[in-house]
């Protein structure tokens, strides 16, 4: 499942990005299946603040207190 989502750069606050999910697209790998469902006004919204940032590693707190760990996985 790839979860297509927009986000912008909070004003108030540069570390916070405000996120919303746009489009929910299906796809199962090997098979002719691959669609997408919009999400128009019901999709969900939320902000995301980066908290921890270097060259090889990001932590980010979700608006709810999710962490998520996200590091880098190769260089261009």
């Amino acid at each position: 499942i790839i979860v297509d989502v927009k986000g912008a750069i909070n004003e108030d606050d540069k570390r916070r990005i405000d996120v919303k999910f746009d489009a929910c697209r299906i796809t199962i790998l090997n098979s002719p299946i691959d669609f997408t469902i919009p999400l128009g006004i019901i999709g969900p919204t939320g902000w995301l603040r980066t908290i921890y940032i270097d060259d090889d590693i990001r932590i980010t707190r979700g608006h709810k207190g999710s962490v998520f760990i996200l590091s880098r996985t190769g260089r261009k």
